[in-house]
């Protein structure tokens, strides 16, 4: 099975985790939302970004996570790398 790639990028008040695709979205917010530490998971935003009408599968997808600390960021970044089928990707430049 190949590795979800991931992206964190803090924000002023919340924190943007995208995924490669919204299949991979859904066990990533799953598996985060059984976090502690992550339990306002629950009022998370959901941003879907066809590539393509035709696979909506194969679409980045994102999620805003609301906390706007460091802490937070932090929080996010360590449970990914704890997952196995995900790999913490550094943020693109735009």
């Amino acid at each position: 099975m190949n590795k979800s790639r991931v992206w964190v990028r803090a924000l002023s008040d919340s924190c943007r985790v995208s995924v490669d695709n919204i299949g991979n979205a859904a066990l990533v917010l799953d598996s985060l939302s059984q976090i502690e530490a992550l339990k306002g998971l629950t009022s998370v935003t959901l941003i879907v970004e066809l590539k393509d009408d035709l696979m909506p599968s194969a679409s980045k997808c994102s999620f805003i996570v609301p906390g706007s600390s460091n802490r937070t960021l932090q929080t996010l970044e360590n449970a990914l790398r704890q997952m196995p089928n995900v790999e913490l990707m550094l943020e693109p430049d735009h």
